[in-house]
């Protein structure tokens, strides 16, 4: 049986603005927005129309879905040398040594993308090959810059 898949490593990672970046987070993490825009038409009712759309984006994102994402990439690379250092580094940036911090700094708006390409090429080979390494050089050189 083939395992779930549960980080999507054929999307292209492009934004220039917040609702690109909620769809790119939202396609990676493989949520399922029909699902969840019937819970939200069913919890706010007639008022969920009359809601702003980045109102609307901001509430489709599935809180649970990227957890678990979140969670099952720690999971797989935590323990990896090269990847704690730059969980480190990037918690730092928030005066922190928690490493699942600096996971989600990671995947925020300023990182994402970046990671992103370091996930794939992760992701796709199961092993941390030169392309891999590569990004988290130039990750851990992004944050060198902004200390």
């Amino acid at each position: 049986m083939e395992e779930e898949k549960i980080y999507n490593t054929d999307i292209l990672v492009e934004y220039n603005d917040n609702l690109e970046y909620r769809r790119c987070l939202r396609d990676v993490f493989i949520m399922n927005v029909s699902l969840r825009t019937i819970e939200l038409q069913n919890t706010y009712g007639e008022k969920w129309v009359s809601f702003e759309d980045e109102t609307k984006d901001e509430l489709l994102f599935d809180e649970n879905t990227s957890q678990r994402v979140i969670d099952h990439i720690y999971k797989l690379t935590h323990k990896i040398p090269e990847f704690k250092e730059l969980y480190l580094k990037a918690a730092a940036t928030m005066i922190s040594e928690d490493l699942n911090l600096g996971l989600v700094i990671l995947l925020s708006y300023d990182h994402f993308s970046d990671f992103h390409n370091c996930l794939v090429s992760f992701l796709t080979s199961n092993s941390l090959n030169d392309i891999t390494l590569y990004w988290i050089q130039y990750l851990m050189k992004k944050f060198d810059k902004n200390t």
